[in-house]
This record gives C-alpha cells, structure tokens and sequence, in this order.
C-alpha cells in the first residue's frame, strides 16, 4: 500500500547504513612473467576512496572469486578468502587473497577476478607469461652447435652459472664448452661429438626476483 511504512525489530549497534561513493575493486599487479612451478598470490580488496573497506557487515555481502584459465585454456573457479590463512595476509582486513601455481608448461596464463554482491560486479583480468629462465636447442647452421637463450626477464644473467654435457649411449658423461655468443646466448661446438646419447644443460642463479634458482 502507498504511505509510509515502519520496521520494528531489536536494536542493534550494527544497523546502519553505508553509504559507498567510490567503490572500485583493486586487484595487487601480478609479475609479467614467471617460471613454470612458481605460485602467485591474487590478493584483491574493495576500496573507497583508495582505501580496503573492511567492515565486517559489507564484507559478508560480496562473494570475491579469480577465474584462473591455464596455458592450456582449462578453466578453474577460485575463491579467495579474508581468513588470515594460506596466503592471506590477515583476518578481516578487507584483502581477499588465493594462491595459484603457473603449471609447468609455457604459455600464458589469464586471471580475472570478479566481486560480486548481487547488486554489484567488479571484474578485473590480467595475463601473466609462463617461461623457462632458458632453452637449450642442437643447431646445424655452418656446424652441429649447442645453442643455450637466456630469458633476462626471469633471470639475472649475471648471477647465472650454466653448464652441460653429453651422456653418449651406454658411455659417461663428457663436459661441453660453452662460451657466450651475445649478451643472453651460450654457445658450445658439437663437432667432436657423434653417435647417440643425451645433452644435459644445467644452471644455477637467482631470478629477477632475487629467489635462488636451480634447475636441470
């Protein structure tokens, strides 16, 4: 009926009213690139005014998720949590936060993080590269040559101790000379070499993010 009409309820301290005039959905930047196995942290918050909004009534309101589609193109529905655990930095501090892992193939992965209330959606997507700190390939150019590129985006060049050999078949292993051909690139001839067997490159470093990083 048209008039005007009354609530009766039980007095509580928190019944009031929030009024939002600002409400954006900031989303932390995630690294360009990262090296297959690594996790990241998508840690998200509601915010007005740039600040996390982290009233406990709001809060339970709106349901924060990351959509995360592999290199691959599969697709997983994530939750994040203000639970102060796995990953999360605190309880209730308004920073909605999940961790996921890049997988161990090349590629690039996409997360889109979506705030939904019902009576709002905030999304924001992000893309993040997936790659080897190196890759090693045979070339036969004017002779058979071992050929190793550095990724200087993941990897702190400088830091990076890289070497290999050649396991013949049934035989032991012999160390290959690598020399640098370039400021990113390690070059070691193949001409002695002849018949079956396998090629192992190694390095040890720190990545660009100053991590320690060995791998085979």
């Amino acid at each position: 009926q048209v008039g005007e009409w009354r609530i009766e309820g039980v007095t509580d301290p928190d019944n009031r009213v929030m009024v939002v005039t600002d409400l954006r959905l900031e989303v932390a930047e995630l690294p360009s690139y990262v090296l297959p196995g690594d996790e990241l942290l998508v840690a998200a918050s509601m915010t007005e005014g740039g600040e996390p909004i982290d009233r406990a009534g709001f809060l339970r309101l709106v349901g924060m998720s990351a959509l995360l589609e592999d290199v691959a193109g599969e697709q997983r529905d994530l939750i994040m949590m203000d639970d102060g655990e796995a990953g999360d930095t605190a309880l209730g501090d308004g920073v909605f936060s999940v961790t996921v892992r890049s997988g161990e193939d090349e590629g690039v992965l996409h997360v889109n993080v979506v705030a939904d209330s019902g009576t709002f959606i905030r999304e924001r997507r992000q893309s993040v590269g997936v790659l080897w700190p190196a890759t090693a390939k045979v070339e036969q150019a004017e002779a058979p040559a071992l050929v190793v590129h550095l990724q200087p985006e993941l990897v702190l060049t400088d830091s990076l101790s890289v070497s290999a050999r050649f396991t013949p078949t049934g035989g032991e292993a012999v160390p290959l000379a690598l020399e640098p051909d370039g400021e990113t690139t390690l070059r070691a001839p193949l001409t002695d070499i002849s018949g079956g067997g396998r090629i192992t490159v190694a390095l040890q470093g720190r990545t660009a993010a100053g991590a320690a990083l060995e791998m085979t």
